[in-house]
């Protein structure tokens, strides 16, 4: 089975997602904390045994989604048959340029009509139609038609991970302000990425949930700054117990991997590090047993 994708540019590789999977069997782990779910890609891949347990975390509407309407679903709802427009939040926002007036009617009668299965597959779908999967700009060439047809597309792929055998919890908010009374044999860390000064996600990630979510329209994200990064990171783990850690980074980007392995050593003993190229970076995959 392949990981779960929502073809975002920035997703990690699927070699770190899989090593992920192999990991939770390796270790016999059976329950995971996800303090940060984003697009859950190896989390498919830790969800593939009926003892383990996933509970998660994340703001963003996609997330409850995927975990709702897909991993924990049986079978695919559905209310849409035929392509139609409506006159909603995105056609009068227009939050991508170049997006004509069907596909922004488009979006907005797929994202007010449609299931929780089909709003996951918009989602994907908006994706594919923005350059290189970055969500800044909507391609020119994308109009109703492409993006109609690749929302079919989706909605097929999405079947092969339906009700996927783990038991998934997850909570539509802020991990710092519902922390988990509770312990777990894996904490699966994998956070905003920084490339400047401030996360790559909180602007565009609010304008793809919006989209999709007519119910969502205000939602917010908390922007993570480089200069309180190894804060939120430490508030992870002073306030959360687990017998292993996972952290996922990657190269190019604020603070550098340096900085944060030398935090987790406070915290655990590596014992597995695992480097996956990824186009013009690394993808990294810590390992830590916890013993402190």
């Amino acid at each position: 089975m392949k990981p779960w994708k929502m073809g975002f540019l920035g997703a990690a590789t699927d070699e770190l997602a899989i090593w992920a999977g192999e990991t939770v069997v390796e270790k016999n782990i059976q329950s995971i904390g996800v303090p940060f779910l984003g697009s859950a890609k190896a989390i498919s891949m830790m969800g593939l045994r009926s003892e383990v347990e996933i509970e998660s975390w994340d703001l963003q509407y996609v997330c409850s989604l995927i975990i709702n309407d897909l991993f924990n679903a049986q079978e695919p709802k559905r209310n849409i048959d035929k392509p139609r427009l409506l006159r909603g939040p995105t056609f009068e926002d227009r939050p991508f340029d170049h997006m004509s007036d069907r596909v922004a009617g488009l979006i907005d009668y797929i994202a007010t009509t449609g299931t929780g299965y089909e709003r996951l597959a918009l989602a994907t779908a908006i994706v594919g139609c923005t350059h290189r999967g970055r969500l800044d700009s909507w391609m020119e060439n994308r109009q109703d038609s492409a993006l109609w047809g690749t929302f079919q597309n989706r909605l097929v792929k999405q079947e092969g991970y339906l009700g996927l055998p783990a038991s998934f919890t997850h909570y539509e908010n802020d991990f710092y302000s519902s922390l988990p009374d509770r312990s777990y044999d894996l904490l699966y860390i994998d956070p905003p990425k920084i490339i400047t000064n401030t996360d790559v996600y909180s602007t565009t990630f609010r304008r793809l949930n919006r989209m999709i979510g007519p119910d969502h329209q205000h939602m917010e994200f908390d922007r993570w700054s480089k200069y309180d990064y190894t804060g939120r990171m430490r508030g992870v783990l002073d306030n959360v117990q687990s017998k292993h850690m996972m952290f996922v980074y990657t190269s190019d980007v604020r603070p550098g991997i340096s900085t944060l392995k030398i935090l987790f050593e406070d915290y655990g003993e590596l014992v597995e590090e695992k480097r996956f190229r990824h186009r013009a970076r690394i993808d990294y995959g810590l390992l830590y047993r916890r013993t402190a």
